[in-house]
């Protein structure tokens, strides 16, 4: 019998045995042969020292095994080492696994990468106080699942459904795109993203609603930002000893649905978002500037409505809202100057907004304002990662995984949709919230907050009384999170 055929034998009766491995127990009856195949290293396992006997290979798999050994030993004239052998056999192998509470499939060498966001997420709110009979609720506030993926390295691309109820429309659901692009890695660090996604702006905004530390965006954030759109986007960051930088600017279409998907012309947003981050000592400090400039066309006739609930979701009545009679605008400029701070477990963090609306002539433009600061602290010692590719502070993984994660937090944030020159007057509030997180492990998150809102006599709808002003009231607030 020739060598070559003995090689031949030997790996197919070995392919259902093994090696020395942490998942052979030595009183398993394939012991003697596992060790046999493992010692004349014809077949190793898996880099974790396992085995894993159980698993079936295809015969797609065994033809790859097959032409590489074929390959080695006319290469070089000789049996393979038990390295080199580990490396024929398992050339092709995927990892999957649960990281970080994130379900992933990727390849040894992480150039390929397929993983599943999805996210359940409940709220109550409990209202004290109220002129207009805002009500208590529950509300199932995001159901969200995503697939993401990294090819090849250098590409990635994103598809993400929501199917969160609408709250603005008693009974209705929606489903809605929310992320939807592809983007190519020109470096490491320079991305280049085309698709359906959040123009750069507020840190608040840009951060995920998984990791933000109240369960709703302040109060400015909530008016003056925007929702994902179709564009175009370049994105890099980078360090240099002490100093970190990022930016991201981009041109943009309108959101998915409206627009020349309707026959319409659509709106033109540039936007952008610069960043600086100094590490002195044993703090971080983040500081940075956002601005976007968009027309509105002429098929809008030039009407932009402002609104807002608070900072609570679970019912749909908007004290602030400057109505339809913001009209005659031409285009809008909004600019914000953000600020953050970093000392292990606490951090602090502020935005400060201007929004101008520039009208037709004959119509005064309008200008309002508005800002937040809030802090929080890890009872529990855990700190916020930063993330240098977005220039935020992201997710938290519990230190003890008996007691999970506790995050302690307060929030004063304010908004003036008045301006007495443009005769507009969608009201002004401030809000303090104190917050309290609770994370179980890196899926599950329960957080509570308590939210002080005071508004002010315009505060009451729509441009028009539609509620009564001066609706000062209290919210307690609880929301369930469970990713996956």
């Amino acid at each position: 019998m020739s060598k070559l055929l003995r090689v031949f034998i030997v790996m197919i009766a070995s392919i259902s045995l093994g090696a020395s491995f942490k998942d052979v127990p030595k009183s398993h009856w394939a012991k003697e042969s596992i060790s046999q195949v493992n010692s004349q290293n014809i077949l190793t396992g898996y880099q974790d020292n396992t085995f894993r006997g159980n698993n079936y290979i295809n015969r797609y798999e065994m033809s790859g095994i097959i032409s590489r050994m074929l390959d080695f030993i006319e290469k070089n004239g000789r049996y393979p080492t038990k390295k080199e052998m580990q490396e024929l056999s398992n050339e092709e192998e995927l990892i999957v696994g649960h990281k970080d509470g994130i379900f992933m499939i990727e390849s040894k060498d992480s150039k390929i990468k397929y993983w599943m966001d999805g996210r359940i997420v409940f709220d109550y709110g409990h209202v004290l106080g109220s002129k207009n009979g805002i009500h208590s609720g529950v509300e199932a506030r995001k159901i969200r699942f995503a697939i993401k993926t990294i090819l090849y390295d250098a590409w990635s691309g994103e598809f993400d459904l929501s199917f969160t109820p609408n709250n603005d429309t008693e009974g209705d659901h929606d489903i809605k795109t929310q992320d939807l692009w592809m983007a190519y890695n020109v470096t490491n660090n320079l991305k280049i993203k085309l698709g359906n996604h959040k123009p750069a702006c507020s840190i608040e905004e840009m951060t995920s609603s998984r990791w933000t530390m109240f369960m709703e965006r302040s109060l400015p954030v909530g008016v003056f930002t925007l929702d994902r759109r179709l564009g175009f986007s370049v994105a890099d960051y980078g360090e240099m000893d002490s100093i970190g930088w990022y930016y991201m600017t981009g041109v943009y279409g309108d959101e998915l649905g409206l627009g020349s998907e309707e026959g319409l012309r659509e709106s033109v947003l540039y936007a952008g978002r610069g960043a600086v981050k100094f590490d002195i000592n044993d703090i971080t400090l983040l500081t940075g500037f956002s601005s976007y400039f968009s027309d509105i066309p002429a098929s809008d006739l030039g009407i932009v409505k402002l609104s807002t609930r608070g900072e609570t979701h679970h019912h749909n009545i908007k004290l602030l809202d400057t109505g339809d009679i913001l009209t005659n605008v031409n285009s809008r400029l909004i600019g914000s100057y953000e600020l953050s701070l970093q000392k292990g477990p606490f951090l602090a963090q502020t935005e400060i907004f201007n929004a101008n609306y520039f009208r037709k002539t004959g119509n005064q433009d309008a200008f309002f304002t508005g800002y937040y600061f809030w802090a929080s602290y890890f009872l529990t010692g855990e700190t916020r990662p930063y993330v240098a590719d977005q220039a935020e502070f992201g997710g938290v993984v519990p230190i003890n995984q008996d007691i999970g994660a506790w995050e302690v937090g307060v929030r004063f944030s304010y908004v003036n949709l008045n301006d007495s020159i443009a005769s507009i007057y969608g009201g002004a509030a401030n809000s303090l919230t104190f917050g309290l997180n609770w994370y179980v492990n890196p899926s599950i998150k329960i957080v509570a907050n308590y939210i002080f809102l005071d508004v002010d006599s315009n505060a009451n709808g729509d441009g028009t009384p539609l509620y009564t002003g001066d609706d000062d009231h209290q919210t307690f607030a609880m929301r369930f999170q469970y990713l996956f």
